[in-house]
């Protein structure tokens, strides 16, 4: 089956997250009424002086049109030190929630509520837009 691939002269801004030190990080990407349209999960193993390096949209595209979106920490070892931008994670998403008009009630509920389903002994899978929940 072919795949149609749009390619714009677009540039995406990006956020740079860096995460020192062992264990399991997930943040979410909430848009402005607290929606958590993703998550990125990343574990790293190894020394304590392990360092991973991603980077996380500014912007997502949805059936509705672009949503702006603000990474919130959503869980991290405490054995692990990140930063979102250069800054803490707390800074960071102040500072964009800020800039963007976002409500901070929001994205504090939001990450609350993403903290919960993290720890959910079962994992989720989409598709086609569709959460199915496998129980382990």
């Amino acid at each position: 089956m072919p795949i149609s691939i749009k390619l714009t002269n677009r540039v995406m801004r990006t956020t740079e997250i860096i995460i020192k030190g062992s264990g399991e990080f997930v943040l979410g990407l909430v848009d402005r009424e607290g929606r958590i349209l993703m998550t990125k999960r990343l574990i790293a193993s190894g020394s304590a002086d392990v360092e991973v390096r991603t980077r996380v949209p500014e912007t997502l595209n949805t059936l509705n049109g672009e949503a702006s979106v603000v990474p919130v920490l959503v869980k991290s070892s405490s054995k692990q030190v990140a930063t979102f931008g250069g800054k803490s994670p707390a800074a960071f998403t102040s500072q964009r929630c800020r800039a963007l008009n976002f409500s901070s009630a929001v994205m504090k509920k939001a990450a609350s509520s993403a903290a919960k389903r993290a720890k959910e002994p079962h994992m989720r899978l989409s598709a086609a837009g569709t959460r199915v929940g496998l129980s382990l």
